[in-house]
């Protein structure tokens, strides 16, 4: 794992130094380097038993009750603003060609995204039976994987809100691989949380705009626009609300069944 972490840093460090995308586009399917790279670096001939495991027999949950959590937590959290006054339909640019589209081509994207999704759940998978404390490596290795992404070279200048996101994020992933271990739910759910916040609130990152929606766009304003004093904090919050919410499914869960 170790390795991994290294190399993948090393290369995407490298890209980004000589200013090339840390990201290929194939027929449609998108690769990450941090994504798909560490699964290739630890990935052994005795590990395909588990993947066909995974695929064929993945650990029943219900499926339907955890995302129409997510997305129940989403809409409330929508409508809260919504009533309060903190966000209002906005007018971004390419409302139609890029917003509304994205919303039809939701399955289009998810599918086009989940190879990279696949890597990643083999990979933290991997981490999960091979450390007995696998919560803390999962999440620290997640973390560092896509560090590259978040560190400046030229310019020392952090967005700590993108940070906290992407840190909450990571714990969304975690908890998702530790608790539920389900591959169809790990790629829907991981895809939807990234989809549903950038499209909602918008993002200026071409990475994240070419990788989850359509590659011939640079950013994103969003479907609403927020007042400027909460504007940075409303993905960090929505990705708070959704980890809450499985928490609570989880914690409900275990009571039902003790």
């Amino acid at each position: 794992m170790l390795l991994a972490v290294i190399l993948v840093n090393a290369v995407g460090f490298a890209l980004k130094y000589f200013e090339l995308d840390t990201f290929i586009i194939l027929l449609g399917f998108r690769f990450h380097l941090g994504a798909v790279l560490p699964l290739l670096v630890v990935i052994k001939a005795e590990h395909l038993s588990l993947i066909k495991e995974a695929f064929l027999h993945p650990p029943l949950i219900n499926f339907g009750k955890v995302i129409l959590t997510f997305f129940l937590t989403a809409l409330l959290f929508l409508s809260v603003l919504f009533l309060i006054n903190k966000i209002e339909i906005g007018d971004p640019e390419y409302f139609y060609e890029f917003g509304l589209s994205s919303i039809v081509d939701y399955p289009i994207y998810l599918i086009w995204n989940s190879i990279q999704f696949i890597f990643l759940f083999f990979f933290f998978s991997l981490v999960n039976k091979s450390f007995k404390i696998s919560f803390i490596v999962i999440l620290v290795s997640s973390i560092l994987i896509f560090a590259y992404e978040f560190i400046p070279i030229k310019k020392m200048i952090f967005n700590f809100e993108s940070i906290a996101a992407f840190l909450l994020l990571c714990i969304i992933l975690t908890l998702t691989i530790k608790f539920f271990n389900n591959i169809y739910l790990f790629i829907v759910l991981i895809f939807s949380t990234l989809w549903f916040s950038l499209l909602a609130f918008g993002t200026s990152s071409s990475v994240l705009v070419n990788l989850f929606f359509a590659a011939r766009y640079t950013e994103w304003e969003g479907f609403f626009a927020a007042d400027i004093n909460i504007s940075g904090f409303l993905i960090p919050a929505s990705y708070f609300l959704i980890l809450l919410s499985l928490l609570a499914l989880l914690l409900i869960g275990k009571r039902k069944s003790a």
